[in-house]
């Protein structure tokens, strides 16, 4: 196998709470406040869903839906962190959303192998922009249909 996927972007879409949710400022632990600020990448892999959900995008539409309903409970994860005047870290609790991506894989899964850690795996990550923090979601979550 070779050592990249080829993987196409089809859309990026930025999901919000489906309903309001508390609008604030919540402060950050210590421990929160030290060490680096980067998200934390993990890898699933699932056996496609029964047709009915894979037609006419409506996967994605449903884990659009999906999420915009979970993001009620967990508010924090649709919000965004800012740096604070006393250069302390904040989480603006302002509902801007999830980043969810939908993507296609030319190789289908069998050709991956044993699902070993590999570079391979590296577009299977969203990548973010940790230079404009105003903008940069807490949760980004990548869907990637293999062949």
């Amino acid at each position: 196998m070779e050592q990249k996927l080829n993987i196409t972007f089809k859309n990026s879409y930025l999901v919000k709470p489906s309903a309001s949710t508390f609008q604030g400022h919540m402060p950050l632990s210590l421990f929160d406040q030290t060490g680096y600020l980067i998200h934390i990448p993990t890898v699933h892999f699932y056996k496609p869903p029964p047709p009915q959900f894979t037609q006419d995008g409506s996967l994605i539409n449903k884990l659009k839906s999906s999420l915009a309903m979970a993001l009620v409970h967990f508010y924090p994860l649709a919000g965004r962190i800012v740096l604070m005047e006393v250069g302390r870290m904040e989480l603006n609790c302002n509902s801007a959303g999830a980043q969810l991506l939908e993507a296609v894989c030319q190789e289908t899964l069998d050709q991956i192998g044993d699902f070993s850690p590999s570079p391979m795996f590296h577009n299977l990550v969203p990548s973010l922009n940790y230079n404009d923090m105003e903008n940069l979601p807490l949760l980004a979550i990548q869907v990637t249909k293999f062949k």
